[in-house]
């Protein structure tokens, strides 16, 4: 995967290495740290061509978000009993996100192995990919700050707010932020996002070699790193602690099936 300098010289963003099994994912995460110099962030991608858009970005525009952002709401409480109060918007798009709305959010996780059952659930006969970020030197590339930043903070807001409001504001580029809670299943994933301005790809940000790097995850291995993922405990069963997949979960085991 390459990013383009000033210049318009693609720039390869680095591979740390290839995941074939579970103890490869302990020494990678090893290099994923050594890359970072910092607590890593990981994000698992079935397809090894999908880029690193959020879903509001792939296929709509500012418009489209701010409709589905508002429209949320306003139905959503008389849905779900325990909806954020209006103002807590950070809290709405986490809420949003984890309901599947398209929003300005991307999914990532302090875990590898999280990571990786994302990257090898589908099954699909392509490689797929993790995604490696250094947080900190993201946020310095993107704002100037290299620095944690809290979802709940002043230099998440812009950002934040941005899909509320009646008009567009200039930001671009994204953060990697730390999000409140709102749902169990985030706690279960050890969720982080990045919240992004634009429909930019994160990965052809011209100082991306400096914060990305990537796994690649053939497809030839997936079902073996389910298989030992699933003995470690990281499984859509523990990862969505919910009631429906709860059920799908036994459902599956009647058949003998893994869930």
């Amino acid at each position: 995967m390459a990013a383009l300098d000033q210049g318009g010289k693609a720039m390869t963003v680095r591979e740390l290495g290839v995941a074939g099994d579970g103890a490869s994912l302990a020494r990678l995460s090893l290099a994923a740290v050594e890359f970072c110099r910092e607590a890593p962030r990981y994000r698992g991608h079935a397809n090894a061509s999908w880029k690193l858009i959020p879903s509001v970005f792939r296929d709509g525009d500012e418009e489209w978000e701010r409709s589905l952002a508002n429209d949320f709401v306003r139905l959503a409480p008389a849905r779900f009993t325990n909806c954020p109060l209006r103002g807590m918007w950070a809290d709405w798009l986490c809420l949003m996100r984890h309901h599947s709305l398209p929003t300005r959010l991307l999914d990532w996780t302090h875990s590898i192995l999280v990571a990786a059952y994302f990257a090898c659930e589908s099954r699909d006969k392509v490689d797929g990919e993790i995604w490696v970020i250094a947080s900190a030197r993201m946020n310095s590339a993107m704002a100037g700050h290299g620095y944690r930043v809290s979802m709940l903070g002043e230099m998440a807001w812009p950002y934040v707010i941005e899909p509320f409001q009646s008009a567009s504001s200039n930001l671009i580029g994204a953060l990697l932020v730390e999000p409140p809670h709102v749902d169990p299943r985030m706690t279960a994933q050890h969720s982080s996002f990045t919240i992004h301005a634009d429909g930019v790809a994160l990965e052809t940000h011209k100082q991306a070699p400096e914060f990305l790097a990537r796994i690649r995850v053939p497809q030839e291995r997936k079902e073996q790193i389910l298989s030992q993922l699933d003995a470690l405990g990281f499984s859509r069963l523990t990862l969505f602690p919910d009631l429906d997949n709860l059920s799908a979960a036994l459902a599956a085991r009647r058949y003998g099936s893994s869930a």
